[in-house]
């Protein structure tokens, strides 16, 4: 072969070489990205759960979206001015995944937490429905009821018709809100 159909050999493969490594690159952007929406949604669920249980009282603390993953290039540092062969008086770029300066995805909105009414009297009692199915003994505590979990035990009739004496329970998300939990039929 001549020199001048080797040099046209290699650039020819260098461009085929480029745009594999290019082609690869944007499917292995397009996963990393994912993955990482994915173990955001994860971490921002776990926190709102912390959240909406009052375990955690600042919105600031949720976590923000990372920056997504870009095709990004760089220079081939065996190519260009002082390198020996076929690149030395160009410089050659190849793709690869780089984190960019826009977030993978959008922060999921925060609710706030709902407070029973002002306007409510203390020690009113609502018990809810039936929670689990029939045989079950535990019962919702709708938001409009006041009666702080953890006293003893009221006379009252669900909404789904059950009469008895029901404990008031915190909930087990560790709330500080002595209204959030349910009821336990114990009589």
């Amino acid at each position: 072969m001549s020199d001048s159909n080797v040099s046209a050999y290699s650039q020819t493969t260098l461009a085929a070489a480029q745009a594999n490594v290019q082609a690869a690159t944007v499917s292995q952007v397009a996963n990393l990205n994912e993955q990482l929406k994915q173990n955001y949604l994860t971490a921002f669920n776990n926190w709102l759960t912390n959240w909406m249980s009052e375990r955690i009282t600042d919105k600031s603390t949720a976590p923000t979206p990372p920056n997504a993953y870009v095709v990004g290039y760089f220079n081939d540092p065996t190519t260009g001015t002082g390198s020996l062969g076929p690149y030395s008086g160009m410089i050659v770029q190849w793709a690869y995944p780089a984190i960019g300066t826009a977030p993978v995805c959008a922060q999921p909105p925060i609710p706030d937490i709902p407070q029973p009414p002002a306007n409510l009297v203390p020690g009113h009692v609502h018990v809810g429905v039936r929670l689990g199915g029939p045989g079950s003994n535990y019962f919702q505590k709708p938001a409009d009821d006041t009666i702080a979990t953890g006293g003893h035990p009221v006379a009252a009739t669900s909404d789904d018709g059950v009469v008895g004496m029901f404990l008031p329970l915190a909930s087990e998300m560790g709330t500080s809100n002595p209204y959030l939990g349910w009821y336990l039929k114990v009589g």
